[in-house]
């Protein structure tokens, strides 16, 4: 019931500059034109970097971006975001930063939904069973105090049964 386009973008090593982000954007048009024809929204997948500042290299603007599609996935990785340790200790902050400076950088007439991408397992850093779903568990509340439409979780090795774990923990 909807497409997503899951990194939509320029390899990351492509020589930045506006053209990207301009031809990134000419695409996601052309696609809202056909869909609308279909009533059927139309989903990115940015990269978490993004929430706070345009990447020409990969040429992705979520303040462009914004008024063109219907919903907003960034990827809010904690293990992705630098330095790398620090967030694998507080994923609830890196989450929360990344959510105000998306909500501050879209006005609010042209805010899509906002549904991020969080992770089950910090493929940086080794958790313990325990520390890694009280870290699934701080990203969900990250989630749900920052004004968002939900969530989707992801696993590198497609493994989730840490994620209904804390599900259940929460949910208790």
């Amino acid at each position: 019931d909807a497409i997503q386009f899951d990194y939509i973008r320029y390899h990351s090593k492509t020589k930045a500059g506006l053209e990207n982000t301009h031809d990134v954007q000419t695409i996601l048009l052309w696609y809202q034109n056909k869909l609308a024809t279909y009533h059927m929204p139309l989903q990115i997948v940015v990269f978490g970097i993004t929430s706070f500042k345009a990447s020409h290299s990969i040429g992705q603007d979520i303040k462009r971006f914004a008024p063109i599609v219907d919903v907003l996935c960034p990827t809010l990785y904690p293990s992705h975001f630098e330095p790398y340790r620090i967030h694998a200790q507080n994923p609830y902050q890196i989450i929360s930063k990344a959510l105000a400076s998306i909500h501050k950088r879209i006005p609010l007439q042209t805010k899509p939904l906002l549904i991020p991408y969080i992770e089950v397992t910090n493929y940086r850093y080794t958790h313990t069973k325990r520390e890694t779903i009280t870290y699934i568990k701080k990203q969900i509340q990250a989630i749900e105090d920052g004004h968002t439409n939900g969530w989707y979780f992801w696993s590198a090795s497609s493994r989730y049964a840490l994620l209904f774990e804390a599900l259940d923990e929460l949910h208790a």
